[in-house]
């Protein structure tokens, strides 16, 4: 892995899809150091382990690792087949998420009160949370129908339905604060329901990757993540707007607007080449890729692993 530009305070991941070796580069005081790979899953951190978050995110068999300090640790695991999940050390202010591609059971673990539980599955899109559910963010992605049913006080929650097919999105409880999105892999339609002014949308689809937001477009966060060619159209204010680019074909990233802080990402399945756009100096830039795991930056290069 190669960084580029300035180098204090990047986030820094290699996520590959064979063996999951992580190798940082540059200062390791504060960075988010993270192996997802499609294989066995093996989590090895690289440098100071005070605040780092920690997730393997694998195909087969979602036993997740951390290392360090475990205090304030997102742990995750993401797999696509039992997701069986196991955090390790304090659990009061945890993000747990269980992403299968089979039965989506979640179990969460420790304090359940300020919990962010999610259930992403390509089958039934079945979502069970546990404990206390004044302010979780509940969302279903699944592949097939989309349904999402949130469980609890619905006054402030982030509901989103991912779906591979009609990409329907139906929202429940209060809509006034609410992040609504839909990704799907067919035609990407996006409808939001609710206050629009604040609202963060997005249309992750697998064909053609268009987007659609709705309402007051001054601060929002847009992004295409699509399978085929990975066009990213932004719409409305673009002088902040973080625009990403995942898909399994060529990953070209095309940003729009104000380049000098966006978090440009490419993360897909053949080959990995990166290409930012824009401003470099404070950029955090990652190739996540399941074939050769090669990660070519631009900009400086002067640190090398």
């Amino acid at each position: 892995m190669r960084d580029a530009g300035n180098r204090e305070d990047e986030s820094l991941a290699v996520l590959d899809g064979d063996c999951g070796r992580m190798r940082d580069a540059g200062n390791r005081e504060d960075e988010s150091l993270g192996v997802l790979d499609g294989d066995c899953g093996r989590m090895r951190d690289a440098g100071s382990r005070e605040d780092e978050s920690l997730a393997v995110l694998d195909g087969d068999c979602g036993r997740m690792r951390d290392a360090g300090n475990r205090e304030h640790v997102g742990l995750a695991v993401i797999d696509g087949d039992c997701g069986m999940m196991r955090d390790a050390g304090n659990r009061e202010h945890v993000g747990l998420a269980v992403l299968d591609g089979d039965c989506g059971m979640m179990r969460d673990a420790g304090n359940r009160e300020y919990v962010s539980l999610a259930v992403l599955d390509g089958d039934c899109g079945r979502m069970r949370e546990a404990g206390v559910r004044e302010d979780k963010s509940l969302a279903v992605l699944d592949g097939d129908c989309g349904r999402m049913r949130d469980a609890g006080g619905r006054e402030d929650e982030s509901l989103a339905v991912l779906d591979g097919d009609c990409g329907r999105m139906r929202d429940a409880g209060g809509r006034k604060d609410e992040s609504l999105a839909v990704l799907d892999g067919d035609c990407g339609r996006m409808r939001e329901a609710g206050d629009r002014e604040d609202e963060s949308l997005a249309v992750l689809d697998g064909d053609y990757g268009s987007m659609r937001e709705a309402w007051g477009r001054e601060d929002k966060s847009l992004a295409v993540l699509d399978g085929d060619c990975g066009r990213t159209k932004d719409a409305g204010g673009r002088e902040h707007v973080s625009l990403a680019v995942l898909d399994g074909d060529c990953g070209r990233t095309k940003d729009a607007g104000g380049r000098e802080s966006e978090s440009l990402a490419v993360l897909d399945g053949d080959c990995g080449r990166m290409r930012d756009s824009g401003g470099r100096e404070d950029e955090s830039l990652a190739v996540l890729d399941g074939d050769c795991g090669r990660m070519r930056d631009s900009g400086d290069r002067e640190v090398r692993v």
